[in-house]
């Protein structure tokens, strides 16, 4: 039977393959092409169908602004409200296709770095626990950090898991106070003045800025006003759970390892 025929006999019983979003990932544009070409077994061919039609079906997507009623179109505004299509902009379609977009992408490059993450950080456990009970050996660093290279040394993965610390309670609002006093009384170090108006200007989050903050703490400057917030700033460090890292770098000519960029702001 050919692939077409053999189609032709499971749609009765298998859905057609999900619509996929413009966005979705070269792979994902393909599978759903092949998945009319499938060559084997009825039975290999029902586990195939029903695997990849839940992968296309769990493509992020970001759903239209556009609502479809039997007097027209409408687009769906801030609040709710629907608005004939014919009153919104050309411009302002154009942005929202653009965002909408963008959107998309990011939503599944999101979602794969999460799945390239978990399934590295669960292999190189499971690799570190076989190696110590195959071996006898211990592989993990301090905290459980790890790295692994290939047989060739060009490659590096590294492991890491660290505290994840954050400012809070009364001893931050106390620091916050003799900061604020010693900015006042210092005529001085406008540098610094600035860098401590950042770490107390609440971030996205509506929290300090941590990394300011441990900034400060490297700086030693006279009086008592400075000396109380720091002891302030230390006392309001708590421990708010682990964090885990993944690195993967490259051995350059020179011999050192140049990490390859996960992040948007560093490729």
């Amino acid at each position: 039977m050919t692939p077409t025929l053999f189609l032709d006999t499971l749609h009765l019983e298998y859905p057609v393959p999900p619509a996929i979003p413009a966005t979705a990932p070269t792979l994902a544009k393909r599978l759903h092409a092949l998945l009319s070409t499938f060559e084997g077994s009825e039975e290999d061919f029902a586990a195939a169908w029903r695997e990849a039609c839940a992968a296309l079906e769990a493509i992020p997507s970001v759903p239209p602004a556009t609502v479809t009623l039997p007097d027209g179109e409408y687009w769906r505004n801030e609040e709710g409200g629907l608005l004939p299509a014919r009153v919104v902009k050309q411009a302002d379609q154009v942005k929202d296709g653009f965002v909408r977009s963008v959107a998309a992408a990011a939503l599944q490059l999101s979602a794969s770095l999460a799945r390239f993450k978990a399934l590295t950080m669960s292999e190189g456990h499971s690799l570190v626990e076989l190696l110590g009970a195959s071996f006898g050996i211990e592989v993990g660093g301090t905290k459980g950090n790890v790295t692994f290279y290939s047989f060739d040394r060009e490659w590096q993965v590294e492991l890491a898991k660290a505290d994840r610390l954050v400012f809070e309670g009364a001893e931050l609002q106390a620091a916050r106070a003799a900061l604020e006093k010693w900015v006042a009384a210092s005529e001085g170090a406008p540098e610094l003045k600035m860098i401590i108006h950042r770490a107390f200007g609440l971030d996205e989050e509506g929290q300090v800025r941590a990394n300011e903050l441990f900034r400060l703490m490297t700086f030693e400057m006279p009086g008592a006003d400075w000396a109380r917030a720091m002891d302030a700033l230390r006392a309001s460090i708590h421990i708010a759970g682990k964090a885990e890292y993944l690195r993967v770098r490259r051995r350059n000519a020179e011999g050192r390892y140049d990490l390859i960029p996960l992040s948007l702001a560093s490729v």
